[in-house]
């Protein structure tokens, strides 16, 4: 029963995350909303819906190694699955400004949480800290972008939505639809895939941080995953790293900020001493990468690969 558990949860949480994005940005639009916004907003931030919800129930239910888990799990996956297999379809050209902005904006939010990990607990102070920078970055996207008469990955990534899903008519009605049901799925979806995996880590005795990390933290990464993937094999490369950014950045930010105003989430586990810090190195890792040639090739796609299989790993021999 824990499997159909799990497996129902990561099915809803796809499904939800999916239908909210979807609905949304046909909402937006309606009201004349810019692409800008609507990427920024809707879309970087609207995938990262399944751990929110995850984070926020496992918070409530003082889950709290499944609470910072999912997030820092989610990261990792984004960098070293959802990238490594895009690129390998497809290498990622990147964006100067990515660099320069994004980037630097995810390396800087990733230190904040590891300083604030290592203090043995996130307050409602440090939530209130991790929002304000949410909503600095925010703004300043959206300043900046405004200025950018030329290509815009934000743009683009709405535009590559609507080709996706161009075969499909949807109203008005049917979009507001999506979005009531996209948020009842991520609900259902994340309530029952945190029992889940609470229960998988009390039948086989590890712990909840290794279930979080790998199974929770994948199932919170597919929109990601899904979202990247086709966007490469359309050969949309920079999208593929636009979504990830933006999507580590709320994770970061806006999840946790948002879960440890509710509930101050206490940090003092396994994830303390060894997940905080894969973070960082897939983190650097990226930066890394990318600064050198502007670009992640296929060679890079397994490097990160190979890291992701060892991490994995790792969680379940230890």
């Amino acid at each position: 029963m824990v499997f159909v558990n799990i497996l129902g949860g990561l099915f809803l949480l796809f499904l939800g995350g999916e239908s909210l994005v979807r609905g949304a940005v046909k909402i937006a639009q309606k009201f004349n909303i810019s692409k800008l916004i609507i990427g920024i907003t809707v879309v970087a931030y609207g995938t990262s819906s399944p751990e929110l919800l995850i984070t926020l129930q496992a918070t409530m239910k003082d889950l709290n190694e499944i609470a910072l888990g999912n997030v820092l799990g989610s990261n990792i996956a984004n960098i070293l699955l959802v990238l490594g297999i895009s690129s390998i379809l497809c290498p990622i050209k990147v964006d100067q400004e990515l660099v320069k902005f994004d980037l630097t904006y995810m390396l800087i939010a990733s230190f904040v949480l590891f300083g604030f990990v290592m203090t043995g607990n996130i307050s409602r102070i440090e939530a209130v800290i991790f929002l304000a920078i949410l909503g600095i970055y925010t703004l300043s996207t959206i300043n900046r972008h405004k200025q950018n008469k030329n290509k815009d990955v934000m743009r683009e990534q709405v535009s590559e939505i609507e080709e996706q899903f161009g075969f499909i008519k949807i109203t008005d009605k049917t979009a507001m639809v999506m979005v009531a049901f996209g948020v009842l799925m991520l609900t259902i979806g994340g309530n029952i895939l945190v029992e889940g995996a609470s229960e998988l880590a009390r039948l086989f005795n590890v712990s909840e941080a290794a279930i979080a990390v790998t199974i929770v933290a994948i199932g919170g990464s597919a929109p990601e995953l899904a979202t990247s993937i086709i966007a490469a094999y359309r050969k949309h490369s920079d999208i593929a790293i636009g979504n990830v950014v933006g999507s580590n950045i709320f994770n970061i930010l806006g999840v946790l900020g948002l879960s440890s105003l509710v509930s101050p989430i206490i940090t003092r586990s396994t994830l303390a001493l060894f997940d905080i810090w894969v973070v960082l190195f897939a983190t650097l890792l990226l930066f890394t990468f990318v600064k050198k040639k502007m670009l992640i090739t296929r060679f890079n796609g397994i490097v990160f690969l190979f890291f992701y299989v060892l991490y994995i790993m790792w969680q379940f021999i230890s």
